[in-house]
């Protein structure tokens, strides 16, 4: 699966706080678990991005080291 559309899926799993109105049935351990799969997702989304900046840094700094022609 490419890059993005892992981040889509993830994106589309993550209970964002504007719909918190529709967790109100909620019992408490539902929402702390749900808390912890929004952690996650976080968490997952912000190692996607780290490893495409520091492919971009790797990518820049190999051109950077090329002699110009």
């Amino acid at each position: 699966m490419p890059e993005d559309d892992h981040s889509e899926v993830l994106k589309a799993q993550r209970i964002s706080t504007s719909e918190v109105v529709s967790l109100r049935g909620w019992k408490p351990q539902q929402l702390i678990s749900q808390k912890m799969i929004n952690l996650w997702i976080d968490l997952d989304l912000c190692e996607d991005w780290v490893m495409k900046f520091e492919s971009l840094h790797q990518h820049f700094y190999q051109q950077r080291k090329r002699p110009y022609k």
